[in-house]
């Protein structure tokens, strides 16, 4: 069988979970007189927010809760680790994504990377779905805090092709990111041809007509 043109699969979080962030700001709002769509406004509204700060890892997890604390009128009830408990479980496993993984071309597998926007937080919760414990070994994980970049800027995809075995050079000629929108899943063939698919707004079981389409399951 001719292995695959494929040098790197980079998968987003985003396609492998659930995440339902407004039903964290729901019950953060529990503990304000504000809304939740105010609590979503604090967090997320400008360009270099308080949640863009936190996923960059310029700001450890106390400080980003304190400071969200402070702007968005929580109330002192709320705990450091009762916020924790609240933002992180705004995701849940999605079990048949386990599944479709074990599907894809042995070869590949070796080659997905994991690389996504993500928490100190968010990450010490999720990290023990089962997804992430079968499919993404420690080296193949990049997460924005840890290289102090979100997505789509050049520095965080440059991680992960390293990680997946491509030198510099190849790094700039194979990848080439457009415009802010947030890609989930794209790969990395051979001669320098980089192809995006933009699934942003995919629901996690659409990964797998993504993952057919490119002919990478058994």
């Amino acid at each position: 069988m001719a292995k695959s043109p494929i040098k790197a699969l980079l998968i987003d979080i985003e396609s492998l979970v659930r995440h339902e962030r407004f039903k964290a700001m729901e019950r953060l709002a529990e503990f304000s007189n504000n809304s939740a769509a105010h609590i979503a406004e604090v967090i997320y509204r400008e360009k270099n927010s308080l949640a863009d700060r936190f996923e960059k890892g310029e700001l450890s997890p106390q400080d980003f809760y304190f400071r969200v604390r402070d702007a968005a009128g929580l109330n002192r009830d709320i705990t450091f680790e009762m916020f924790c408990h609240i933002w992180s479980t705004a995701y849940t496993d999605y079990l048949p994504i386990a599944a479709l993984l074990s599907q894809v071309k042995d070869d590949i597998r070796q080659k997905m990377i994991l690389c996504t926007n993500i928490d100190p937080i968010s990450w010490n919760f999720i990290k023990e779905f089962s997804v992430f414990k079968m499919h993404f070994p420690e080296e193949n994980i990049v997460r924005s805090y840890e290289v102090g970049s979100l997505k789509p800027n050049r520095r965080i995809y440059i991680e992960a092709l390293r990680r997946a075995g491509l030198g510099e050079k190849e790094m700039f000629k194979s990848l080439s990111i457009e415009g802010n929108a947030s890609f989930q899943i794209s790969y990395i063939a051979k001669g320098g041809r980089s192809e995006l698919f933009n699934c942003a707004w995919a629901l996690p079981h659409e990964l797998g007509n993504v993952l057919y389409r490119l002919g990478l399951l058994k």
